[in-house]
């Protein structure tokens, strides 16, 4: 069993600079494993990169949204942009060479405007797996609580629309490996209707197009949304394209490590799901699902 996203620390609470150590994998490690875990993928966020603000630039100033919204995502990106890139590789790849089961992963979050430049930068390291995911369509945090009046604004199913066209755009670059919380703006309460689900269809073609797998995050299990990312419906689709899945936790802290995957697998089997996917050097691969642990 695995967990294929995991982050070394919170979000606004890291110190300045961030000191990653292999120290610190292992205790993720450790705690996964007290859950049934055995293996992780360490896969902090890009836009926390000091080396890749200057490529993403300032996507806050779009004249879309109310300046509000924007100083909130200006102040959001400029306060959790505080460590290096050679610093966080090089504690994973320490925690690789001590022997811990861990993968080098990364959390791209993509904008159709800087993914060149993206992947440009993190070229040469050695990832074995690279989630995509859309946390901003332009300069709105779709899954924030402090800018849940976009939703009022644009209206939901035009604010669900604008989001899966960039998720879709994310999957038809075809250099990603992994849908990362899929639903995410649910994550407040104003999910989707299934209904409406076919909003979400051109991005599960777009993914299966690409051989990109979808994760099932339980991240959202703790939040009011109180599910997970995707909701059950939304991953039956994902199912019948062909799209494979990875389990991950979305965990911050090291207690979290592994929390909620037996969730995941229940899920991923009501499905039809057999399988999951874990990935060595940026190729998949699937093994079958795991007998259930409880947490």
């Amino acid at each position: 069993m695995s967990d294929y996203h995991v982050h070394l620390a919170p979000h606004r609470a890291m110190p300045e600079p961030v000191d990653f150590t292999a120290d610190l994998v292992e205790q993720y490690v450790e705690v996964a494993a007290g859950r049934g875990i055995t293996e992780i993928a360490i896969t902090e966020h890009v836009y926390r990169c000091k080396e890749a603000l200057p490529v993403l630039g300032n996507f806050w100033d779009d004249p879309t949204i109310p300046p509000d919204i924007a100083a909130y995502t200006a102040g959001f990106v400029q306060a959790e942009c505080n460590f290096r890139l050679d610093n966080y590789v090089g504690a994973v790849m320490a925690a690789k060479d001590r022997g811990l089961p861990v993968k080098m992963g990364l959390e791209v979050d993509f904008f159709p405007e800087s993914i060149e430049g993206v992947m440009n930068l993190i070229e040469g390291y050695p990832f074995d797996v690279l989630i995509g995911s859309v946390h901003w369509v332009g300069g709105w945090a779709v899954d924030s609580q402090e800018t849940q009046s976009e939703f009022d604004r644009r209206g939901l199913l035009t604010a669900y629309g604008q989001y899966a066209d960039v998720l879709r755009q994310m999957a038809d670059v075809g250099t990603l490996d992994v849908i990362g919380h899929a639903d995410v703006p649910k994550r407040y309460g104003r999910a989707l209707p299934a209904e409406n689900g076919d909003i979400f269809q051109p991005v599960v073609d777009a993914a299966a197009q690409a051989g990109m797998a979808v994760e099932i995050n339980t991240k959202g299990l703790k939040k009011p949304i109180a599910e997970t990312y995707p909701s059950e419906w939304l991953l039956g689709r994902f199912h019948a394209a062909g799209v494979p899945v990875t389990l991950s936790s979305d965990a911050h802290l090291p207690s979290e490590a592994g929390w909620g995957i037996n969730r995941a697998v229940e899920l991923a089997r009501n499905v039809g799901y057999s399988t999951h996917r874990r990935f060595d050097a940026r190729t998949g691969y699937d093994v079958a699902l795991p007998e259930l642990k409880e947490d």
